[in-house]
């Protein structure tokens, strides 16, 4: 399985233009995110100093096709593919405090 599928969300910046960053039931500074069938939900970053998305972030995994309704959280299953849009997101740049600049 690969996450160099299609991306959707929306948001303004670079990342969004990619479709990565969209918005988030969020308690803190955090980021929602969807790959390909896949959305991955920090509603907190960890690193509060930079704001910026980190392999420490308590991430929440939906498999969108199978989950629509966002009831199971897959994250502790496919612990693969949350490193995997976690480097995405670290990569791209994504800020942990703009949802919708």
């Amino acid at each position: 399985r690969t996450l160099l599928g299609p991306f959707s969300a929306v948001e303004s910046g670079a990342a969004a233009r990619r479709g990565l960053v969209g918005e988030s039931r969020r308690r803190g500074p955090g980021y929602a995110a969807r790959v390909g069938e896949w959305k991955a939900v920090v509603h907190e970053c960890s690193d509060q100093a930079v704001l910026r998305p980190s392999l420490d972030d308590v991430m929440e995994l939906y498999n969108l096709p199978a989950d629509p309704w966002e009831e199971t959280n897959l994250a502790a299953v496919e612990r693969s593919v949350v490193v995997d849009i976690k480097r995405l997101l670290i990569r791209e740049g994504v800020s942990c405090e703009c949802f919708q600049c």
